[in-house]
């Protein structure tokens, strides 16, 4: 006779507020959250990867580099450096919807990397004056692809 342990998902469940544009990892009776068996995994790790603030660069003048403390033991670090807009002026909304778009990209390379995905293609646009829409397309192995769609504010 065998018994299972019922295991679910491995990865942090990020909640996104839409009202805030922000996202947030989930707490669930004092831990963290982790994804339930059916749920988008590609969607969670195309959040984790845009929306964890990555470690700034080591010429970056700010008084905090933030980043994942884990990094340290990393090859390469997780996230993205949008984190790093909420610290510009918005006087050029072309050249920082541009920026926005590298980091995204950068931050979403791993994918590609490991086999997550054939391609991955990301888009921005100003949804209101202060709001940034970031369109993200994921082409799978399989060719079929996944398309997800966040508001983001940078403060």
């Amino acid at each position: 006779m065998s018994s299972t342990i019922p295991v679910r998902g491995g990865d942090i469940l990020i909640e996104w507020n839409v009202d805030t544009a922000e996202g947030d990892w989930s707490i669930e009776n004092g831990s963290l959250a982790t994804s339930q068996t059916g749920y988008d995994t590609l969607k969670n790790a195309v959040l984790l990867s845009l929306f964890t603030d990555r470690v700034a660069p080591s010429d970056w003048d700010g008084p905090d580099r933030r980043g994942w403390w884990a990094d340290t033991y990393r090859d390469s670090p997780i996230g993205s450096l949008l984190w790093l807009l909420a610290r510009r002026k918005i006087s050029n909304r072309t050249t920082l919807l541009g920026q926005a778009r590298r980091y995204c990209l950068d931050a979403l390379q791993w994918m590609v990397t490991a086999g997550v995905a054939k391609t991955i293609n990301v888009s921005t646009a100003w949804a209101t004056s202060s709001i940034m829409a970031i369109m993200v397309s994921v082409v799978k192995p399989d060719g079929t692809t996944s398309n997800y769609n966040w508001l983001w504010r940078s403060s």
